[in-house]
């Protein structure tokens, strides 16, 4: 048991270092891209830039409240266990705790993401790119420091977003929802990375000329690659039942593999066979990526909408996965010779106590 607590205590104060510094590097991040915005600007524009500030201080305290809400509450039902065991009390049983903070973290942690991604990340990366006088300063004096700072402070956003994940990893062993965690958690980072190295292509405009319609589609796209994940995280708050997609047909789950699909990889393909063909410049190695990853979400579009697709129970009307159909049955027979027994034994109650003479 002693063993026990000072595992659970040691996974704790692990988890507090590691979304401390997840913090640090989110402060990090946007006040790097927020003085590059303000290097923008001229002087007698700044008082415009009020909204860095307020985002800022949003962005930070949402991130705040979803990770430390979760490291607190559990920390503080240690804590509790530990109180009523040297009172020889009852003993309380972690489990349900740690669900129940998990959910708190699954109600919250889309809604920070989406605060970061669309108010934070994205304006930032419009204003530093949308222009090409912005890029063309960075690079125009021959020194790359400004550039490869600027992409590695973007890629580490595949950072922020396994820490925010990271809570979720409570999953059990095996499970649907744990097979889900990992591959978003893999496909999101390989996304950024991938937004990161189309974006590398803007820095190299003193080379040559692209439109603007072009230059706009790749700062465009860049940003909903960074809000898609958004998606998913709205995924991980429901309810997940072994064998069943809930009653929704088109689920989070099946949006997300569609704007992944259609927003990422489709258009990232799309832009660099034009950039290929009509501009000439150098193919990116992320085409095989992009084709690999089309392939992936057109085989899960497939499993839902194709001849496999999922069955709905006329009693409960959940969705189930198809080889979960029969097992489903059984737990709904179960259950009906759970309540016709429960009613045989009240019957039967009743019947025992007439001869008494009592009163029903």
């Amino acid at each position: 048991m002693a063993e026990t607590e000072r595992s659970s205590l040691g996974e704790i104060v692990c988890e507090a270092i590691f979304k401390i510094l997840s913090i640090a590097v989110l402060v990090t991040q946007l006040g790097v891209l927020d003085y590059y915005v303000i290097h923008f600007v001229d002087d007698d524009e700044l008082g415009s830039l009020w909204w860095i500030l307020v985002t800022d201080l949003v962005i930070v305290i949402a991130w705040v409240e979803t990770l430390g809400h979760w490291i607190f509450s559990k920390l503080y039902k240690r804590i509790a266990q530990a109180w009523r065991r040297w009172r020889k009390r009852d003993t309380v049983d972690g489990g349900e705790g740690t669900q129940g903070n998990e959910a708190v973290h699954l109600r919250t942690a889309f809604l920070a993401w989406f605060l970061y991604a669309a108010a934070g990340l994205s304006p930032r990366i419009a204003v530093i790119f949308g222009d090409k006088d912005n890029v063309v300063n960075l690079t125009s004096s021959g020194d790359k420091s400004a550039a490869n700072t600027i992409k590695i402070v973007i890629a580490s956003t595949a950072i922020l977003f396994l820490t925010l994940n990271n809570a979720h990893r409570n999953a059990k062993p095996f499970s649907r929802r744990r097979y889900f965690l990992e591959r978003i958690s893999a496909g999101v980072t390989w996304d950024i990375l991938d937004s990161v190295e189309l974006l590398d292509t803007l820095f190299n405009l003193e080379e040559y000329e692209l439109p603007v319609s072009m230059r706009n589609a790749i700062v465009g796209f860049v940003c909903i690659n960074v809000i898609v994940p958004t998606v998913a995280l709205l995924e991980m708050k429901e309810k997940w039942v072994e064998g069943s997609l809930g009653r929704r047909r088109l689920s989070f789950k099946v949006l997300y593999i569609l704007a992944n699909l259609l927003f990422v990889n489709v258009a990232y393909l799309v832009i660099r066979i034009i950039l290929w063909h009509r501009h000439n410049l150098d193919i990116s190695e992320f085409v095989v990526k992009n084709v690999i990853c089309i392939y992936i979400n057109s085989s899960d579009v497939w499993e839902f909408w194709g001849p496999h697709r999922l069955w709905r129970c006329p009693q409960c009307q959940q969705l189930i996965i198809p080889h979960y159909v029969d097992v489903h049955r059984q737990e709904h027979r179960r259950d009906e010779n759970e309540q016709e027994d429960a009613r045989d034994g009240v019957e039967m109650d009743l019947m025992a106590l007439k001869p008494m003479g009592t009163e029903l």
